[in-house]
């Protein structure tokens, strides 16, 4: 009997690479999160690196404040 050989179309399950808009790697989309209502690619950030800045930005207002 002769070998069957398959020829499998996957252009349905594309994954798409993002970059994360604070630490800018690139990974799946599914990695991310969309914290605010931007759009196009610089809508997408990783949750550590969002709560990673929002504790940054809270030091800097509290630093500036006691000035």
């Amino acid at each position: 009997m002769g070998d069957v050989i398959l020829f499998i179309d996957d252009t349905k399950s594309k994954v798409r690479i993002t970059r994360c808009r604070i630490c800018h790697e690139e990974e799946e989309e599914s990695f991310f999160e969309v914290p605010c209502a931007c759009s196009g690619t610089v809508k997408f950030a990783h949750r550590n690196c969002i709560q990673r800045w929002c504790i940054k930005m809270d030091i800097q207002q509290f630093q500036n404040n006691r000035n």
